[in-house]
């Protein structure tokens, strides 16, 4: 009989915040974020801290190698109404 392989899904997380990118500020979410995850079956795969900026923002969630994505922090409110 053959073998049954799991799926594993995957995900990425898209940190934005022209603050965290500063050091102004300290990212406080990935730890918990991949945490709960992990705890649901989803391993993080990958996690990018990227500008403000609506156009590195789509680049990033477009070029990423996970399954999902999520995205936390300052999402511009035009880009937000589209994810």
């Amino acid at each position: 009989m053959g073998r049954m392989t799991e799926r594993v899904v995957t995900a990425c997380v898209l940190i934005i915040g022209n603050e965290i990118l500063s050091g102004r500020t300290q990212d406080a979410n990935l730890k918990h974020i991949a945490t709960v995850l992990g705890e649901q079956g989803v391993r993080v795969r990958e996690a990018r801290v990227v500008p403000d900026v609506e156009d590195v923002i789509v680049d990033a969630l477009l070029r990423r190698t996970a399954a999902c994505a999520g995205a936390d922090g300052g999402v511009p409110a035009p880009l937000e109404s589209r994810l």
